[in-house]
């Protein structure tokens, strides 16, 4: 089966992809193709801004066939600022009229 043909210019982005995660974190990963001698990849660690949050570069996936280079790059960031809130109960034995009182603990 010969190659297929492409028109056009590269690079193509053929896949983009946000998570939203725990505690104000992001995981962006987009997928470009690319022709095989004109690959491009990022710095692990290089930044930049998406969603209004910063986020760096994590991973880098490359695979190629049929002449073309498929290139992952996955980042990841976000608010590291954000607080944990718990719920929590606490017991209080000395006081009987208050034996359990519900309230938000933060961290925040």
């Amino acid at each position: 089966m010969p190659a297929p043909i492409y028109k056009g210019t590269f690079p193509v982005k053929t896949r983009e992809e946000t998570k939203y995660l725990d505690k104000g974190k992001i995981e962006y990963t987009v997928t470009q193709v690319y022709k095989k001698e004109s690959v491009v990849t990022g710095t692990i660690g290089a930044s930049f801004s998406y969603a209004g949050k910063s986020l760096a570069l994590t991973a880098i996936s490359v695979s190629t066939k049929n002449g073309l280079s498929e290139v992952t790059h996955t980042y990841t960031g976000g608010d590291s600022t954000a607080p944990e809130v718990y719920e929590v109960v606490a017991s209080l034995s000395e006081e009987p009229i208050a034996s359990h009182v519900a309230f938000t603990a933060s961290t925040g």
